[in-house]
């Protein structure tokens, strides 16, 4: 199923004003999106976090590592996120 999309919204709560970016991948990508996810975290830092949208269900991503850079990141489920309508 190539057709469906990964939605992400890089949120950025360390900087004033709220910075957001907003990324589309394909199933066909979806490696390219996790290592995306992983990279924008460790490059952004603590205070950022990615919102992402797959097949209807919304999931936030965050660091693992408590210090330096994380090698993986924690994902989980969420129901509603302040910024869910920039992926709507």
């Amino acid at each position: 199923m190539d057709s469906i999309t990964i939605q992400l919204l890089v949120v950025n709560t360390g900087a004033t004003p709220i910075h957001t970016e907003k990324h589309v991948f394909t199933k066909s990508t979806e490696g390219t999106a996790r290592e995306f996810i992983l990279t924008t975290l460790n490059r952004l830092g603590k205070t950022a976090h990615v919102l992402a949208k797959t097949n209807g269900k919304y999931w936030v991503c965050d660091h693992t590592a408590r210090k330096g850079p994380s090698k993986e990141y924690f994902k989980h489920e969420v129901r509603y996120h302040p910024y869910m309508k920039e992926l709507a």
